[in-house]
């Protein structure tokens, strides 16, 4: 298993126990791309949704988005909505050619989101 397989994997584990991450992510990218933006950052997006979860809905320490996953939600967003393709730059994936990494983190479920 490569390290991008064992990201994917991953990712899909954290997309099914976290839908409310992924419908943030599509009501913030269609904000941006209905406020006129042709291209737009996927990590800014994922930095949009880690505020209105700390300072909007106050749910604190609980919540957490890999960095990892970024691309893999823009990639998403993209196959689901391909008139939208191209909207976020995306970069080579050197994770594609290293091994997995052993140990880990848990998955989990984050808190609540609202």
């Amino acid at each position: 298993m490569t390290r991008a397989e064992q990201i994917q994997e991953r990712f899909e584990a954290y997309h099914a126990a976290n839908p409310r991450v992924w419908e943030l992510f599509e009501r913030y990218t269609f904000q941006v791309i209905e406020g006129g933006w042709a291209h737009y950052s996927a990590d800014a997006v994922c930095h949009r949704i880690r505020w209105h979860m700390a300072i909007e809905v106050k749910i604190g320490d609980g919540f957490k988005i890999n960095d990892h996953y970024t691309c893999l939600y823009a990639r998403m967003f993209e196959r689901i909505h391909p008139e939208h393709d191209g909207f976020f730059r995306k970069r080579h994936r050197p994770s594609d050619h290293k091994e997995e990494r052993m140990g880990g983190f848990e998955v989990g479920r984050n808190k609540e989101i609202e």
